[in-house]
């Protein structure tokens, strides 16, 4: 799924950047950072689209449109009971303009949507208070609107679709690129 239509010749990075400059969103001088950001996170800045009151465009505003207040940011969820992948997830989402919050744990989690809803859930598989699927059930029945996406290492094609068959919205297997998590991500916004 294409995050950004490109222009004939330009690369994805160059059509945001267009795309931003025509908005009004950044100035000249900042579009080499607008490159390296667009091109990284593959969606606009977060704050970009309140630059000089212009109103978000890309796959952010397909978002923010579906009923969601546009100053509103998409909210994300990290469960992972290894405080540097917790951290390097949460960290990379940020960069993107999402809004993270963090569980060390299944109950953490759980005490973390009943709170506070969020759009998409990042679960590891394997936490140190539960270590099979049955959290996603739970997760699902909790924050039935979140999208559930799964980190494991013990990755399979049986986890993956008894995984989907509970609700989740797909598996990603460790390790991976911290550059899969954002068009992941905003797949997931999208579905």
């Amino acid at each position: 799924m294409a995050l950004v239509e490109q222009e004939k010749g330009k690369s994805c990075a160059a059509a945001v950047v267009t795309e931003m400059a025509e908005n009004g969103a950044i100035l000249p001088c900042d579009r080499r950072r607008a490159a390296e950001i667009s091109a990284y996170c593959g969606l606009i800045p977060r704050d970009s689209r309140h630059a000089r009151g212009r109103a978000p465009f890309g796959p952010l505003a397909s978002f923010l449109n579906s009923g969601q207040s546009v100053n509103s940011t998409p909210t994300v969820l990290v469960v992972d009971d290894e405080p540097l992948v917790r951290w390097s997830v949460a960290e990379t989402l940020v960069d993107c303009g999402y809004a993270v919050t963090q569980a060390g744990d299944a109950l953490q989690a759980l005490e973390s949507v009943k709170a506070a809803p969020a759009d998409v859930v990042l679960l590891d598989v394997s936490l140190s208070d539960s270590s099979d699927l049955n959290l996603v059930s739970v997760m699902r029945r909790v924050s039935p609107n979140s999208k559930i996406i799964l980190m494991t290492a013990y990755g399979s094609k049986a986890l993956s679709d008894e995984a989907r068959s509970r609700g989740a919205f797909g598996v990603l297997d460790k390790p991976f690129d911290m550059s899969v998590l954002p068009p992941l991500v905003a797949e997931a916004l999208a579905a």
